[in-house]
Protein backbone atom coordinates (compact mmCIF):
# COMPACT_ATOMS: atom_id res chain seq x y z
CA UNK A 1 0.00 0.00 0.00
CA UNK A 2 1.08 3.35 -0.79
CA UNK A 3 1.86 5.77 1.94
CA UNK A 4 -0.70 9.02 2.60
CA UNK A 5 -0.32 11.85 0.60
CA UNK A 6 2.52 10.34 -2.25
CA UNK A 7 -0.18 10.44 -5.03
CA UNK A 8 -1.30 13.72 -3.94
CA UNK A 9 2.27 15.30 -4.54
CA UNK A 10 2.66 14.06 -8.34
CA UNK A 11 -0.96 15.44 -8.83
CA UNK A 12 0.56 18.93 -7.30
CA UNK A 13 3.27 18.19 -9.83
CA UNK A 14 0.57 17.97 -12.91
CA UNK A 15 -1.26 20.70 -11.29
CA UNK A 16 1.92 22.98 -10.92
CA UNK A 17 2.79 22.69 -14.21
CA UNK A 18 -0.52 23.81 -15.25
CA UNK A 19 -2.06 23.58 -18.85
CA UNK A 20 1.24 23.56 -21.14
CA UNK A 21 -0.23 21.36 -23.55
CA UNK A 22 -2.84 23.54 -24.22
CA UNK A 23 -0.65 26.48 -24.13
CA UNK A 24 1.49 24.97 -26.87
CA UNK A 25 -1.18 23.64 -28.71
CA UNK A 26 -2.86 27.00 -28.62
CA UNK A 27 0.20 29.12 -30.11
CA UNK A 28 0.92 26.91 -33.06
CA UNK A 29 3.43 24.07 -31.55
CA UNK A 30 1.00 21.08 -31.87
CA UNK A 31 3.89 18.77 -33.28
CA UNK A 32 5.91 19.46 -30.29
CA UNK A 33 3.11 18.41 -27.88
CA UNK A 34 2.30 15.37 -30.34
CA UNK A 35 5.95 14.76 -30.18
CA UNK A 36 6.10 14.63 -26.44
CA UNK A 37 2.60 12.76 -26.21
CA UNK A 38 3.96 9.65 -28.34
CA UNK A 39 7.37 9.76 -26.26
CA UNK A 40 5.46 10.07 -22.95
CA UNK A 41 2.90 6.93 -24.68
CA UNK A 42 6.23 4.73 -25.29
CA UNK A 43 7.73 5.37 -22.13
CA UNK A 44 4.60 4.60 -20.33
CA UNK A 45 4.26 1.07 -22.19
CA UNK A 46 8.26 0.38 -21.25
CA UNK A 47 7.97 1.48 -17.52
CA UNK A 48 4.94 -0.75 -17.25
CA UNK A 49 6.27 -3.86 -18.90
CA UNK A 50 8.98 -3.69 -16.47
CA UNK A 51 7.64 -2.55 -13.26
CA UNK A 52 3.96 -4.20 -13.58
CA UNK A 53 5.01 -8.10 -13.48
CA UNK A 54 7.29 -7.26 -10.35
CA UNK A 55 5.56 -4.99 -8.07
CA UNK A 56 1.82 -5.43 -9.62
CA UNK A 57 -0.32 -2.33 -9.27
CA UNK A 58 2.03 -0.29 -7.23
CA UNK A 59 4.74 -0.59 -10.27
CA UNK A 60 2.00 0.23 -12.74
CA UNK A 61 1.12 3.61 -10.58
CA UNK A 62 4.86 4.47 -10.43
CA UNK A 63 5.22 4.06 -13.59
CA UNK A 64 2.15 5.91 -14.78
CA UNK A 65 3.41 8.64 -12.32
CA UNK A 66 6.54 8.82 -13.72
CA UNK A 67 5.46 9.20 -17.22
CA UNK A 68 3.28 12.32 -15.50
CA UNK A 69 6.35 14.25 -14.23
CA UNK A 70 8.51 13.30 -17.74
CA UNK A 71 5.20 14.51 -19.74
CA UNK A 72 5.01 17.80 -17.67
CA UNK A 73 8.82 18.24 -17.57
CA UNK A 74 9.03 18.06 -21.20
CA UNK A 75 6.08 20.38 -22.28
CA UNK A 76 7.43 22.46 -19.78
CA UNK A 77 10.42 22.66 -21.36
CA UNK A 78 8.98 23.40 -24.86
CA UNK A 79 6.87 26.04 -23.41
CA UNK A 80 9.70 28.00 -22.35
CA UNK A 81 11.77 27.58 -25.60
CA UNK A 82 9.28 27.74 -27.85
CA UNK A 83 7.21 30.71 -26.18
CA UNK A 84 9.80 32.65 -24.41
CA UNK A 85 8.14 32.62 -20.81
CA UNK A 86 9.02 31.11 -17.92
CA UNK A 87 6.36 29.07 -16.22
CA UNK A 88 8.27 29.12 -12.39
CA UNK A 89 10.14 32.27 -11.82
CA UNK A 90 12.41 30.49 -9.46
CA UNK A 91 13.25 27.47 -11.50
Amino acid sequence: MEPPGKSGRFKLINAACGSVGFLLNMTGHETETAKVIGTAAVFNVVMNLLLAPRFGLQGAAVATAVTFLLWNALLWRFAARCLGIRLFSNL
